[in-house]
């Protein structure tokens, strides 16, 4: 059964020279959360450059056969890029059962 999951994660390091700040967060999210696991919308990703540091804000949300917020940092972990994973400053993960709720399916 599919569960409806939200991830939110904030990156933050010291600025660098790039024009943006993280700039390839929208492509690694999108491909991370865009397989057989998951089926997420494309991400939101805020960013802003404060007191001398890149801050990135992104917001992945969608369906996925995860059961809980464990399986899905698992998850992360094991897919992301080393680097992002070092920046990675903080997270809030949500998994919400969804019931089948159906044409057919009537509950009482």
């Amino acid at each position: 059964m599919l569960n409806e999951f939200i991830v939110d994660l904030c990156f933050i390091r010291p600025q660098t020279e790039h024009g943006s700040p993280f700039p390839q967060m929208e492509s690694e999210l999108n491909l991370l959360f865009s397989t057989s696991a998951a089926s997420a919308v494309p991400c939101y990703v805020d960013r802003k450059r404060e007191e001398g540091l890149d801050i990135a804000v992104a917001q992945v949300s969608g369906l996925s056969v995860w059961s809980s917020e464990r399986e899905v940092i698992a998850y992360m972990e094991n897919g992301m890029e080393q680097a992002s994973l070092n920046w990675l400053s903080g997270y809030r993960v949500q998994v919400i059962p969804k019931e089948d709720a159906g044409t057919c399916c009537l509950k009482k």
